[in-house]
């Protein structure tokens, strides 16, 4: 009997160890989360949005995109957006809207540069697409948007009057790379 009893008793033994050894582990895994979430807290503050372009969408007059396949104007008009010099050509006004929303407040996804010295290197000197913004009140914004970027599906972009060279994203790009079917 007494033998019976030493096995009952090393099996409760056993049995608190592994209960004990289980819940050390579930402690552990709780605390190893939170100190990962606050080392990721700490490591990625939110950085605020960089904004490249903001314009009313009411306060535009006209919208130019310079592009060596289809260079184009659109200016606002009593009855919505008209095709610069030829007023019965039918604007696709998703596409019309589609640019004003992204005028409206056209942000990179990142900065690349500071102040660069050679825009060639980005496409910019002379680049892909010239967005001119020019508004009711006769000011104009101006942005450019180059080559594609190696690292990333988007494109660098720079501000008219600023060598400060941004990265934009592929969907910000196509907005403005309409032909005339579209």
């Amino acid at each position: 009997m007494a033998a019976g009893k030493g096995k009952k008793k090393n099996l409760l033994t056993l049995l608190c160890m592994t209960a004990a050894l289980a819940v050390l582990i579930a402690v552990y895994a709780v605390v190893s989360a939170r100190q990962e979430d606050k080392q990721n807290e700490d490591d990625s503050p939110e950085e605020p949005d960089i904004v490249l372009l903001s314009a009313q969408t009411g306060e535009i007059a006209s919208l130019s995109v310079k592009s060596a396949e289809y260079p184009f104007t659109l200016t606002a008009g009593a009855s919505g957006w008209e095709f610069s010099g030829d007023r019965e050509f039918d604007v696709n006004v998703s596409a019309a809207e589609a640019m004003t929303e992204a005028l409206a407040r056209l942000t990179a996804e990142s900065a690349v540069l500071a102040d660069a010295g050679e825009l060639s290197e980005y496409g910019l000197e002379e680049p892909e697409f010239t967005v001119l913004v020019t508004m009711t009140d006769g000011s104009a914004k101006g942005l450019r948007i180059g080559d594609r970027s190696g690292a990333s599906n988007g494109y660098y972009a720079c501000v008219d009057g600023s060598r400060d060279v941004y990265l934009i994203s592929e969907e910000v790009r196509n907005v403005f790379a309409v032909g005339p079917d579209e």
